[in-house]
């Protein structure tokens, strides 16, 4: 009998130890289980994180990409080179990598923080004053079972375009160009075109050397017409162009123009 029970306790022993094993084993597995999970999961945020970054300077890259676009097709007014760019002020863009969402939309900006943490579009980014700046507010998700990203920022972006300067000497130019054709003495029943044209080229001269101390290229042309019956005086028509070339963008180097024109009476 004693024999049996020793046999039993014996059994009883072997379960309890063999039950601690696998319930051990079973913790240990769970736990190196976890841990992988865990792992993949660092590795796929990680993944996100750097996808994000690539995402955001995409879409900030198409904003300056299609601005240039529009800036370097044509010669803008210099009352309000931006009033004649209503695309400007909304453009709207989305991208999409690696299962990266991003969505931005972005415009003309007047006032910013001049560093900025977008250092993918390095030398673009950040509000340069004086210059033309934009600011771009980027969306961007991500989503799976392991991980779900969202985040929202605002960045600031620029063109190195002498827009202030460019515009402020255009004017310029302009109101010094017709305040001395106002000061012209004119004589009754004689034309005042060589004094107009004079004036011009006056104009020309002075504002050129202007603009070249600040990187500009500035140049005032001239046309005449007269009337059907050629009895009057011509109207003397002039143009004040102000370029700024090899502007540095991000589709290669373009020029910037804006220009005001009007007629005179001689």
């Amino acid at each position: 009998m004693g024999t049996r029970r020793k046999a039993i306790a014996a059994t009883i022993t072997s379960l309890v130890v063999f039950g601690t094993l696998v319930a051990s084993n079973v913790a240990l597995y769970e736990s190196q289980e976890q841990g992988v999970v865990l792992h993949a999961v660092s590795d796929e945020a990680k993944a996100v994180a750097t996808e994000a970054e690539l995402a955001r300077g995409l879409v900030a890259l198409s904003l300056l990409r299609t601005t240039q676009s529009v800036l370097e097709a044509s010669s803008h007014p210099c009352s309000d080179p931006l009033g004649a760019l209503p695309a400007l002020h909304s453009i709207v863009l989305s991208r999409s990598l690696g299962g990266i969402a991003a969505k931005a939309r972005g415009g003309v900006t007047w006032t910013g923080v001049q560093s900025d943490n977008l250092t993918l579009l390095t030398p673009f980014t950040g509000f340069v004053p004086g210059y033309l700046n934009f600011a771009l507010s980027v969306d961007l998700r991500f989503s799976t079972s392991l991980v779900q990203f969202h985040k929202a920022e605002v960045h600031y972006l620029h063109l190195p375009i002498l827009y202030d300067e460019s515009i402020a000497t255009c004017l310029s130019a302009v109101g010094y160009l017709r305040s001395k054709v106002q000061e012209l003495k004119r004589t009754p029943g004689v034309c005042a075109t060589p004094s107009i044209l004079g004036a011009i080229a006056e104009a020309d001269r002075h504002y050129n050397t202007l603009a070249r101390g600040a990187g500009l290229t500035l140049s005032i042309s001239s046309s005449s017409s007269m009337d059907r019956g050629g009895i009057h005086c011509p109207t003397i028509s002039y143009e004040v162009v102000v370029s700024q070339y090899s502007v540095p963008g991000v589709s290669g180097d373009f020029t910037w123009r804006v220009s005001e024109g009007g007629s005179l009476l001689a």
